[in-house]
């Protein structure tokens, strides 16, 4: 019987991949390769060899492959809206939480957050995977941006103004404030990820199975990883305190305050003295990363505009 081939087409008509299906041939081929290795001939040993240099080949191929997909322009565009489009609200969304933290929430309320949460995620998703199927993938994308970079804003202003040591019965509107800010940026940071997944499906290359949209997800995964570290750095380097009140040791000012170094701290209280917050890194760092952040997203809405009605030919590797 001859090889019969069967292919599979999507909703927009695109070409998704193919099935093929090899009849008796493929059984024969077994029962061949089964016989060579139960009767302990070369030619089991020989098939071993070439299965594995073929299986090395197909690697190196797809590696091949990746990297060619990497110097596409549309996708080296692409990369580079994925890079920076968190530096707005990175600070306030990575580092709110544990200026909170410091004020007295407690780990139990910031569970509950999350746990609230929870449920709207799976309502955003819907909402967002349809309004991304109509029209432009990137539009839910570019609103859900600019509310993410909103709530950057509040959240920042949020965390300055909550009361210090506050439990939830002291001020039980500032806890409704970070649950409903908490749901706010949920809601946008899902509008950003089901849209750009909608746009991810709809470009990969059916040829390379998943390995395409692997590709453009780790891409958009490690946009939101690099910039913390350089937040959490940034503001213990922004960060700066005084030491107030302290007895001079034989005429020598004790050291200075700082966060990082806690000998430092201690020689301050040693000596009497208290360290106070002259400006706090949190803070400065976000307002002024979250102001760059609005030229980044108009930039980011340019470019989204202008690749995402790129033809389908200008996203494949001709091979």
């Amino acid at each position: 019987r001859q090889n019969d081939t069967y292919r599979f087409m999507d909703g927009r008509g695109h070409d998704i991949g193919q099935i093929e299906d090899y009849g008796n041939g493929s059984i024969v081929q077994n029962e061949l390769h089964g016989s060579g290795r139960r009767s302990g001939s070369s030619f089991g040993s020989m098939d071993g060899e070439l299965s594995g240099m073929n299986c090395w080949m197909i690697i190196k191929q797809m590696y091949r492959r990746l990297w060619a997909v990497t110097t596409l322009p549309n996708i080296r565009r692409l990369t580079a809206v994925l890079l920076v489009s968190k530096v707005g609200s990175i600070t306030a969304e990575a580092a709110g939480i544990f200026k909170l933290m410091e004020k007295g929430v407690t780990r139990e309320i910031i569970s509950l957050v999350v746990l609230i949460e929870f449920p709207f995620e799976i309502l955003f998703a819907i909402f967002a995977g349809r309004w991304a199927s109509r029209g432009h993938p990137f539009s839910p994308w570019v609103y859900g941006y600019f509310i993410r970079l909103i709530m950057a804003f509040i959240t920042t202003s949020l965390v300055a103004t909550f009361p210090m040591g506050a439990g939830l019965k002291d001020a039980p509107a500032f806890y409704l404030l970070i649950v409903l800010a908490g749901v706010t940026t949920s809601f946008a940071s899902t509008l950003m990820f089901v849209s750009q997944g909608t746009f991810f499906a709809y470009i990969s290359d059916s040829s390379m199975g998943g390995t395409y949209l692997t590709l453009l997800n780790t891409i958009a995964n490690f946009g939101y990883a690099w910039p913390k570290f350089f937040v959490f750095l940034c503001v213990d380097l922004l960060t700066f305190q005084r030491c107030v009140g302290a007895h001079q040791n034989n005429g020598v000012p004790p050291m200075k305050c700082s966060i990082n170094k806690s000998l430092e701290v201690s020689s301050c209280t040693t000596a009497g003295g208290t360290c106070v917050m002259i400006i706090d890194g949190f803070y400065l760092l976000s307002v002024t990363l979250s102001s760059v952040g609005i030229f980044i997203g108009l930039w980011c809405k340019k470019i989204l505009h202008e690749i995402e009605i790129k033809k389908d030919d200008t996203w494949r590797v001709r091979h």
